[in-house]
């Protein structure tokens, strides 16, 4: 699964795994090998009273039944961390179950992202035994859109939080994008498998009051501009894809300021009709 299709909450049961006695005891002899879990004289007159599993045992063995169902597949990179804490004794003869959850997920780069998996584990008895939080990157899907491995600035307005980037912002509208917020002239040709189509000054202008710059206009024929954005060393179109295999040029183009487009109404209207559903989707996201 990709980092883009990754939720916080997003959770899996795990199955039940018995701790077998020999198991336990050649990992010990091997991984561990200390008297409380090789010795069942010296155990028996520990507060345990008996040989304990070690701790790592105990955790891969969940961890086993997790690869069996994990979130991320293919699309894994690779671990960063992991830190398991034990939280009561376990022993031969119990049976572990638990509980994976995505518990944070946060913007690395522009081709991944970092994803914090957390495993909560418990006895037969319902006593949790220990948690593991493990990080991983996570890969993302390749974009589309002309600069898409430059459109990771990051938000500096406060506004609409939980669009980290550019392309997080691409992301929710893909959900939202529709005929309505398509230019009038364009709405015929028009498509969900055109969504960009008729959308780049009205998002242009919302890019910048997320993520500031300056919008840009490729002059196209009939004397309309399309608009895409410069931040910093930045240069990205986030609808680009509406041109198939057309090749924009994106260098010495005219600025474009806010003003002359939103003085059409109609444009000043659908402007703030994407605003708003942007506000409404996150909302939506984030129950």
């Amino acid at each position: 699964m990709f980092f883009q299709e990754l939720k916080t909450g997003m959770q899996v049961d795990l199955a039940p795994v018995t701790v077998e006695e020999n198991e336990m005891l050649g990992f010990s002899r091997k991984y561990d090998d200390v008297p409380l879990h090789t010795d069942p004289d010296y155990a028996a007159k520990t507060p345990f009273g008996k040989l304990l599993a070690p701790g790592m045992l105990s955790f891969l063995l969940v961890w086993a039944e997790y690869l069996k169902q994990d979130f991320f597949g293919e699309e894994l990179l690779a671990g960063t961390s992991q830190k398991v804490e034990w939280n009561a004794p376990v022993f031969a003869g119990d049976v572990l179950t638990g509980t994976a959850e995505l518990t944070a997920l946060t913007e690395r780069n522009a081709k991944n992202g970092l994803a914090q998996l957390t495993i909560r584990v418990q006895n037969q008895n319902g006593k949790q035994v220990l948690t593991g939080v493990t990080e991983c990157i996570v890969k993302k899907h390749p974009y589309k859109f002309y600069g898409w491995e430059c459109a990771m600035t990051p938000n500096f307005s406060g506004e609409y939080p939980a669009i980290t980037s550019p392309q997080k912002l691409y992301d929710a509208l893909c959900h939202i994008w529709c005929e309505y917020t398509c230019a009038p002239r364009l709405r015929e040709i028009w498509s969900p498998e055109n969504i960009t189509c008729g959308q780049c000054s009205i998002t242009a202008f919302l890019v910048q009051d997320i993520f500031g710059g300056e919008v840009y206009g490729v002059l196209r024929p009939g004397g309309n501009y399309h608009c895409y954005n410069v931040i910093g060393d930045a240069v990205f179109d986030p609808t680009s894809e509406q041109f198939g295999d057309e090749k924009l040029c994106y260098t010495d183009n005219p600025e474009q300021t806010r003003e002359v487009h939103f003085a059409k109404t109609e444009k000043y209207e659908r402007y703030l009709y994407l605003k708003e559903a942007l506000g409404k989707y996150l909302e939506e996201q984030a129950r």
